[in-house]
């Protein structure tokens, strides 16, 4: 207990040097509702994958917390495989993430999946949709986040995919900054818990919810319903595979897997 208690407060001291005392030692030192934008590192398959198998990304946009502190762009994000089934015709792959890992010291989380895009969602999501002219810098040309959000260059406003007059958010080098909103027809929730802070949604729209670009998969179970923090993702056709570089948008639930 002491080695735990020793372990939880280091990681307090890294997240806010004058603010230690005021992060519990629990999972709640990542509040509620605070998406992690992680880029899997570790690919995943129905195939080869197995029970217990060790899943591991990172986060690609720096993660606000409440007292201007914030989590690194980088920091190791850490889950496993639970459960792998195979059936004529499709197949399942049930993992949940349960740690951050900074400065090799584990954090426990209990997150849910918000959002999963493929490989070339991703690299899609970083282009221009025009091509820049003489004299103007291409970090200002517009982009369009994974969800149809309208990026107006690094620094510049994010407006809503059916409304440009609706401002949710600003580009910062890493990605979109803004508030989480709701999309008419999903299931994905706006802001919980009471956590209306800027949230990180690197190259996501600030309401993604679902799968994009993975043809087939679907998200059977997202975790933010008893069995909590457990997804589970199935395939309608085949084995379902997740390369290294598939997007994730997790969001922190509340609970302790300590």
């Amino acid at each position: 207990m002491v080695c735990l208690l020793s372990a939880v407060l280091s990681i307090a001291m890294f997240l806010a040097p004058c603010e230690a005392r005021q992060i519990p030692a629990s999972n709640s030192a990542l509040p509620p509702g605070t998406i992690l934008p992680v880029r899997l590192d570790t690919s995943l398959s129905s195939g080869k994958s197995r029970a217990g198998d060790i899943v591991k990304g990172h986060l690609m946009q720096a993660v606000p917390l409440p007292g201007e502190r914030k989590i690194s762009r980088g920091t190791e994000v850490l889950g496993k495989v639970i459960a792998v089934s195979i059936w004529a015709g499709g197949s399942e792959l049930s993992l949940q993430f349960d740690a951050l890992k900074i400065h090799q010291v584990r954090l426990p989380t209990v997150s849910d999946l918000r959002a999963i895009a493929g490989f070339a969602e991703v690299q899609a999501a970083h282009l221009p949709t025009m091509s820049s002219g003489e004299g103007e810098v291409y970090d200002w040309l517009p982009t369009i986040q994974i969800g149809g959000e309208a990026v107006y260059g690094i620094g510049g406003t994010v407006t809503r995919w059916n409304n440009p007059s609706e401002v949710v958010g600003r580009e910062t080098p890493d990605g979109l900054l803004g508030q989480v909103n709701t999309r008419e027809g999903t299931e994905c929730r706006g802001s919980l818990y009471g956590n209306t802070a800027p949230q990180a949604f690197w190259v996501f729209s600030s309401d993604a919810c679902g799968v994009y670009g993975l043809a087939n998969v679907r998200i059977a179970h997202s975790g933010r319903s008893d069995p909590l923090g457990l997804i589970v993702l199935r395939s309608s056709h085949g084995k379902l595979k997740l390369p290294s570089g598939t997007g994730l948008l997790l969001r922190v639930e509340k609970g302790s897997q300590d």
